[in-house]
């Protein structure tokens, strides 16, 4: 049974049948339809493609409620994402532990297009690069919590 969320988004990918679209151009179409994005939404969104399309990993909710469970009992107050991809545990991390600080990194330019439009994201310094090559280059950044699922 498909959510009210994922019939929206087949919706716009079957307006754009007649054509080879990727995954950069349904988040467009998305977002032209009035689609929140949301990690929600991206699930259904990127349901769509394989995994060379997408060149992310699908982190399953149920690891991400686990992880934050686990970083909760700390209250870490400065988290890092190194390889955030398209912030399946980064967005609902943020918005449970509230860090005064958290840092999120991808190296993909379909993750860097889905931050700039996600929802969910605010409070979260998004870069584009090497989250652990930063950290390795960044002696002063300290963190309370890394919080990922590496490469």
């Amino acid at each position: 049974m498909r959510t009210e969320i994922e019939k929206r988004v087949w919706e716009v990918a079957d307006q754009m049948r007649g054509g080879r679209f990727n995954p950069s151009d349904l988040l467009d179409a998305c977002v032209k339809a009035g689609l929140e994005i949301d990690s929600e939404c991206l699930r259904a969104l990127t349901s769509r493609f394989g995994l060379n399309e997408v060149d992310e990993l699908l982190i399953p909710f149920e690891v991400t409620r686990f992880m934050i469970r686990l970083a909760e009992s700390r209250s870490p107050q400065r988290v890092l994402d190194p390889w955030a991809g398209l912030g399946f545990i980064a967005a609902p991390a943020n918005a449970i532990l509230r860090p005064e600080v958290f840092d999120a990194y991808a190296n993909s330019q379909f993750a860097a297009d889905v931050w700039a439009r996600l929802s969910n994201a605010q409070g979260i310094n998004f870069n584009f690069g090497d989250g652990l090559a930063s950290l390795v280059n960044d002696q002063d950044s300290q963190y309370d919590a890394i919080l990922s699922c590496p490469p």
